[in-house]
């Protein structure tokens, strides 16, 4: 049996882990210093180690910081998901749900259908059962709110110009039938189903599939930082207005006037606008790879 060497030399982290959960643990930590740390006179841990061997010492010391930075990242992540994703969900819809509005005629025809069920999933996810998880999450992102529905009349977000054609769709639908997977509608797991059959069998398919999943992952992170930094403001704004004195700075400056402070608002909801509207692209364009390669891909397991 050959063995392949690039089997035996493969890195321990993947892409994901070097970009997402290392590259967004890094990346959080001035900000953090900014908004928590410099206001408070609060300090980060030292990450020094005596064990009487320096070597030895300095080893664990990078490698106690690498876990901490890379357990932070798994923990910004982790939030993402359930803050950022999940109100995307709620307030757009899922990504798969998404492209089947998209690739109908009626949709592009007559928009107010995708309004209609848009507000449909809203109301949904208001029920009961579901409302407290709903309210919680809806003023966890409260700040992004007003930047959400103002991108979204400009058309800014693209969440819904698929590239996916009608009848791409119409023969997903089919095969998942045949196969015995059930229907493909909007209010149907299929997706699932379908991504999972492509990862088994399409590893080329999988390999860009995972870029945009990594891309995607990176702006999700990136787009809960944001937000946690716009609480922040908001909070010291706040502060400032009732007592008249600004505890931190505006960011990227060393000042604490009236005048700076909205710009720092104003640079962070542009780039929170811009890596909500990444995320959304790159997970549409995740799906749209797994539809294609459902579809389009010679299956040789066949």
């Amino acid at each position: 049996m050959a063995v392949d060497v690039r089997d035996l030399i493969k890195p321990p982290f993947a892409n994901y882990d070097v970009v997402v959960y290392f590259g967004c643990g890094l990346f959080s930590l001035p900000l953090i210093k900014h908004y928590v740390m410099d206001p408070t006179g609060l300090r980060f841990p030292s990450f020094r180690f005596d064990i009487g061997i320096d070597i030895a010492g300095s080893a664990i010391s990078v490698l106690s910081l690498l876990f901490s930075v890379y357990l932070l990242g798994h923990i910004i992540s982790y939030c993402s998901s359930l803050f950022i994703e999940k109100a995307i969900n709620t307030f757009f819809g899922k990504t798969s749900s998404a492209i089947l509005l998209s690739t109908r005629s009626e949709s592009r025809d007559r928009p107010e259908l995708r309004n209609a069920w848009r507000s449909s999933r809203i109301r949904r996810a208001f029920q009961k059962g579901r409302r407290t998880q709903s309210i919680l999450r809806t003023i966890a992102v409260a700040p992004a709110i007003p930047l959400v529905f103002l991108v979204n009349l400009t058309g800014g977000f693209d969440f819904y110009h698929s590239r996916v054609l009608r009848t791409v769709i119409f023969r997903a639908r089919k095969k998942l039938k045949n196969m015995g997977f059930g229907p493909a509608g909007l209010h149907d797991p299929w997706y699932k189903t379908l991504e999972h059959f492509v990862i088994n069998r399409h590893p080329a398919t999988t390999a860009r599939m995972y870029n945009y999943l990594v891309i995607s992952g990176i702006f999700r992170s990136l787009s809960f930082l944001f937000l946690a930094c716009l609480w922040m403001q908001f909070y010291y704004a706040a502060h400032g207005f009732l007592h008249n004195d600004m505890p931190v700075k505006a960011l990227l400056s060393d000042e604490v006037t009236v005048g700076y402070q909205l710009i720092a608002f104003s640079l962070l909801y542009v780039v929170l606008g811009f890596s909500l509207a990444s995320y959304m692209k790159f997970s549409r364009r995740y799906a749209e790879e797994a539809i294609f390669a459902f579809v389009l891909a010679e299956d040789k397991n066949a």
